[in-house]
């Protein structure tokens, strides 16, 4: 398969900027006419989620027509030639069960406390079990009329759970079950957050002062990224080509994401790099407008540039998982805009290397969160090693070495020429 271009070198992105445009211009429509309206929050998420995702969907498959990519692994001119097969189905069917139910189970037996969000998200999930079974039903179905290799992870996982283990493609079934486990690991944190910080949005009130409005749209801003990581982590299909290429084969890169997220953050990450003692950005600035003003406007920038970052996925955000490579918005600048405004972001809010313990307390918090960088940017390495198998991120990698801001940042140092280079022998300057 040939790859596709940018004008200027950059390999052709998964997704299109101009759908996801008018996905997150109608969200951001529905948060606003929602606290108009004084709307619930169930009501407020439902409404979000659909007013999100469906014009992203519907741009995506009239206009952009990503079902026919070659990347989905579909051809359609199949579904007239193909019979439909009751017996693959159902077989489908069967794995289909069985990671929901085996997902259940796992939900059903974890301790209370830590995990009650995945307690409540199985719940919800069990009443919405009928309609699921049914949409997936169908959605297999669809998708088995028309896919190249009709033996994917859905019928392999079905056959194992039949006992078929002769001929089974053990790969298959591995990088089935590890999409799953992603997916039923952090969909539930999401889902859960989410709801959490509808409610807040809708109950809050905004004050009309500096520290306050910072506050308030950095709040937004982690609503609009939570809800994107939900729209990304339960839309993992085919038809939309946002399905998962392949789960993150590199263990390292599960034990430094996982440690990042609830509840191994709480009871690794926290404890082993405690970097804030209490005071924030504002308690040392607030009251100095001339600082307060730009600190507060870069702390703004910082949760923008990740929330763009996320948002610029569309529906393929996820954690651990190959399902296209983006190369516009802000990766069109650097390989890893997240986790740079991240580390930013916690720097400029903390701002650890102030104490009122002194020079050695501001030193060690400093040194903590350093620590916490070196986490983020493992996450990033081994996020490298697990996309580069795909060769479009091979070229966007290359291309980045060469045009991203950090290579133009360098290329302009290096053609600043030294002051000797302007004077003569005599000490006088040339022409």
């Amino acid at each position: 398969m040939k790859m596709r271009i940018h004008a200027d070198g950059r390999p052709r992105t998964a997704n299109d900027a101009r759908g996801i445009a008018i996905g997150f211009t109608s969200l951001i429509l529905t948060f606003a006419i929602a606290r108009l309206v004084g709307a619930s929050a169930p009501a407020t998420m439902a409404v979000a989620l659909a007013s999100y995702v469906l014009p992203i969907i519907l741009y995506d498959l009239i206009v952009t027509r990503v079902h026919c990519r070659p990347s989905t692994g579909l051809d359609w001119s199949l579904f007239h030639k193909r019979a439909f097969d009751t017996s693959r189905v159902a077989v489908k069917l069967i794995g289909m069960c069985g990671i929901y139910a085996m997902l259940g189970i796992v939900y059903a037996s974890l301790p209370p406390g830590v995990f009650d969000l995945y307690q409540l998200f199985a719940i919800g999930a069990l009443l919405a079990l009928p309609l699921l079974l049914l949409t997936s039903a169908i959605y297999i179905a669809l998708v088995d009329r028309v896919i190249i290799e009709p033996r994917d992870g859905y019928f392999e996982f079905g056959s194992a759970l039949l006992l078929r283990f002769r001929g089974r493609d053990w790969l298959k079934i591995r990088d089935f079950v590890l999409g799953w486990v992603i997916k039923g690991f952090f969909l539930p944190q999401m889902f859960g957050s989410l709801a959490i910080f509808i409610s807040r949005f809708l109950t809050s009130t905004l004050e009309w002062n500096l520290i306050a409005v910072v506050s308030w749209l950095a709040n937004v801003a982690i609503l609009i990224t939570l809800l994107v990581a939900v729209c990304g982590y339960a839309l993992t299909m085919r038809l939309l080509d946002t399905h998962i290429r392949s789960p993150n084969n590199v263990p390292l890169g599960w034990v430094v994401c996982l440690i990042c997220y609830a509840p191994f953050n709480a009871l690794i990450l926290h404890p082993l790099f405690p970097y804030k003692d209490g005071l924030e950005w504002h308690h040392w600035f607030g009251d100095v407008v001339w600082l307060a003003a730009p600190w507060g406007l870069m702390v703004v920038a910082a949760y923008g540039l990740w929330m763009w970052a996320t948002v610029i996925y569309g529906l393929r955000w996820s954690n651990l998982t190959h399902r296209g490579i983006i190369t516009n918005g802000p990766y069109r600048f650097t390989k890893h805009p997240d986790y740079i405004a991240k580390s930013l972001f916690w720097w400029l809010t903390a701002v650890p290397f102030l104490s009122i313990e002194g020079w050695f307390a501001a030193a060690s918090h400093s040194l903590m969160l350093i620590g916490v960088n070196v986490f983020y940017f493992l996450r990033a390495k081994t996020e490298e090693r697990h996309l580069m198998q795909d060769p479009v991120y091979a070229a966007y990698a290359a291309w980045i070495a060469k045009h991203g801001v950090l290579a133009r940042l360098r290329g302009r140092i290096l053609s600043v020429r030294p002051l000797s280079l302007y004077l003569h022998p005599t000490g006088e300057r040339d022409g």
